[in-house]
């Protein structure tokens, strides 16, 4: 008999209590699966048969009930420290709740369902053995809870479970955790639909395998494109997250980017565009998108190209479509990263948030409602989607995105909006996120083909197989090189708004500002890309210049200059139009504003309750002769004109701005004057003489 335990057996009797022999069958256990320095047993099994027999004897239980305790609490032993189960080969306990393990399939296994002609086994998640269940049992297919995140607003964490697939793909899906303590049958069903994965056993052990998991590594979730983090050192795609980290990011992003073929392949491809400004400035506009937060810039703004029908508008929306995703697809299963207008505007801002951070194609502006035209601009422009509520009458999270867009129709966005229901004119802020640009000629650079179609045929098919690669590429670079970038478009950005300086009016308006410095963003991320790629596109005017920018410099400025010429720069055209209309009006409807001098009327051929304003003048050096110095409109035209309140502010601010509007105090445009005659005080826009032309004198006559 061992002298390891000879004492403690001596001294048991029949009174001993179930404790101590309890603790001496542990200590027998401890010492059973225990080795001394040399590695031999402490106690061989033959002497713990021995010390069992001894103990029954010292006490009243039979010699069965003393084996039958060590024997359970050998079971608790070794499955309180693990020590004694060994896990099957190939075996893992990565990414497993507390207790369970994954098993791969054994070769048997897949040689019956080979036979029985089903797909291979993805493996199982089997549970460990307990006190209850001695044996390991199979709980279900292979399913990984890869991270536990925490979802945006109140939703509260949730898990990030992954399946393997047979076909080699993994299927991923995000559990909340409310979910899973709210109904678990539901949590398991939705496990069995998203993952494709069959369950062995009970509700309450399937759910187990994944929750609760304390295992489960934190990790940083993602629903929307584009820059995850302000430092911008990750970037979310569909299916990956560019960017390295300590800290596992999950991306549950949908959308339409996709990849095919190499950067090599699309750079061939893309060579196309030499020679033809509009393809190059679409393309810088998916390039400036994911720019903009370095730059630091006011972005979401609309580029929409305007032309005939059939000139190759498209195609260049094919093209800037290609940095992101396909850019055309006959198969409705793949779909084209470019979209239609013809949505409905909760459509269109869910399309938005997909595509944040990327960039925004839609074609034909002529499908979409003509009602809808200036709210989508502003919306699109703005970046923000319509505020909504949940049943629980809470805030729901507002759609956010950033990006430079791309537009093409037949139409500008104004005369678009003149075919709805209510005319009136678009307001100034709709037209300067929503810039439309009317072409001379689409594609000037045919690279040797006979016509546009055959151009665009060409192209197309050759982008089918080589798209998607270039805008993840340009991202990689940018993060890599974040130290430098800041100064590198700068740079850029700087050189087109010297040669822009020289093609602008001398007071160009803010809005103007505002597009041109649209313009430099767009073309300050287009010619970065151009410059890292080292695309074949060369300057027109410069064919000798090495750098791919000059042509993006070029292109920025042959856009800008078409806008201008349109547009004047100086007042957007839906401001000019209504200049225009405010002095005719106010010329043909002359006789309703008496003239007034030194506060009484010397010229009136009206009734008073006609009157539209007043002619205030001054002695021109005649008697008979006096020289008008402003004219006071009071508000109330405006309504007979058919003005509505936002254009009315518009154009008082434009006056106000070029200094045509005299202001009683900086912020306000109208300012207070006693009616003559009368007496009281009533607000009226004063607007100087020189507004409605040269020095204007009229003959006095007394009332």
């Amino acid at each position: 008999m061992s002298p390891l335990f000879k004492e403690q057996i001596a001294d048991l009797s029949p009174d001993t209590s179930h404790d101590v022999v309890k603790r001496l069958l542990r200590d027998i256990c401890e010492a059973a699966h225990s080795t001394d320095g040399n590695g031999d047993a402490l106690i061989a099994t033959s002497e713990v048969e021995e010390l069992l027999e001894r103990i029954a004897k010292m006490r009243r239980s039979t010699k069965t009930a003393i084996k039958d305790e060590y024997k359970h609490i050998e079971r608790a032993e070794f499955l309180q420290d693990g020590e004694f189960f060994q896990l099957p080969e190939g075996a893992s306990e990565q990414h497993c709740a507390p207790g369970f393990y994954f098993e791969p399939p054994s070769e048997e296994v897949q040689t019956e369902r080979a036979l029985a002609g089903q797909p291979p086994s993805r493996g199982f998640i089997c549970r460990k053995p307990t006190l209850k269940e001695p044996f390991p049992t199979r709980i279900c297919d292979a399913l990984f809870t890869e991270a536990r995140v925490v979802l945006p607003g109140s939703l509260g964490p949730a898990l990030v479970l992954e399946a393997p697939q047979a076909d080699g793909t993994t299927n991923r899906m995000l559990l909340p955790e409310a979910d899973i303590i709210r109904d678990p049958r539901a949590a398991l069903a939705s496990i069995n639909h998203e993952l494709n994965v069959k369950h062995y056993t009970t509700v309450e052990r399937a759910i187990a395998a994944v929750y609760p998991n304390d295992h489960a590594l934190p990790g940083q979730y993602v629903e929307r494109h584009g820059w995850t983090d302000e430092a911008c050192t990750h970037f979310a795609l569909t299916d990956m997250v560019l960017g390295s980290t300590d800290l596992p990011i999950f991306s549950c992003v949908k959308g339409h980017d996709h990849r095919e073929g190499t950067l090599s392949d699309w750079r061939e491809v893309a060579a196309l565009a030499d020679g033809n400004p509009t393809m190059i400035f679409a393309m810088s506009t998916q390039f400036a998108s994911p720019t903009i937060q370095l730059q630091t810039v006011e972005g979401n703004a609309i580029i929409n190209l305007v032309a005939p029908s059939s000139t190759g508008k498209t195609t260049n929306l094919r093209a800037a479509a290609s940095v992101w995703g396909r850019a055309t697809s006959p198969d409705p299963t793949r779909p084209e990263f470019m979209t239609r207008w013809r949505n409905t505007s909760n459509a269109l801002e869910a399309i938005a948030a997909s595509r944040s951070g990327l960039g925004l194609v839609v074609d034909d502006l002529g499908t979409l409602s003509p009602d809808d035209a200036e709210a989508a601009a502003y919306m699109l422009g703005n970046g923000v989607g319509k505020g909504r509520l949940t049943r629980e009458v809470q805030l729901r999270e507002t759609k956010k995105w950033a990006f430079y867009g791309l537009s093409s129709g037949e139409v500008t966005l104004r005369d678009h909006a003149q075919q709805a229901r209510f005319k009136r004119s678009v307001g100034a802020g709709a037209e300067s996120r929503f810039v439309s640009v009317t072409l001379n000629e689409v594609i000037p650079e045919l690279h040797g083909h006979a016509s546009v179609p055959d151009f665009a045929r060409v192209m197309c098919e050759r982008l089918g197989p080589a798209h998607g690669t270039a805008g993840p590429a340009f991202v990689e670079w940018l993060i890599e090189h974040r130290s430098e970038v800041g100064d590198r478009l700068n740079a850029i950005g700087t050189r087109f708004l010297a040669e822009a300086q020289k093609i602008l009016p001398a007071r160009p308006t803010d809005q103007a500002r505002r597009i041109v410095n649209q313009f430099a963003a767009i073309v300050a991320g287009g010619g970065l890309a151009a410059d890292v790629f080292e695309l074949r596109w060369r300057a027109r005017a410069n064919r000798e210049t090495d750098l791919a920018s000059d042509a993006v410099i070029e292109a920025g400025l042959t856009m800008l200059g078409l806008w201008l010429a349109e547009n004047g720069g100086a007042t957007l055209t839906g401001i000019d139009e209504k200049l225009d209309e405010l002095q005719e009006k106010v010329a043909a409807q002359s006789a309703r504003f008496p003239i007034v001098a030194k506060g009484a009327t010397v010229f009136q051929d009206t009734d008073r309750r006609s009157i539209l304003g007043w002619r205030d003048a001054e002695l021109a050096g005649k008697a008979d002769e006096v020289r008008l110095r402003f004219v006071d409109i009071l508000p109330s035209s405006f309504r007979e004109w058919g003005w509505d309140k936002r254009d009315e502010k518009a154009v008082m601010r434009h006056l106000r701005d070029k200094g045509m509007l005299i202001c009683s105090k900086p912020n306000e445009l109208k300012m207070q004057r006693k009616e003559p005659g009368v007496g009281s005080r009533v607000p009226v826009y004063r607007i100087r003489a020189a507004f409605f032309g040269e020095e204007i004198t009229f003959k006095a006559a007394p009332c």
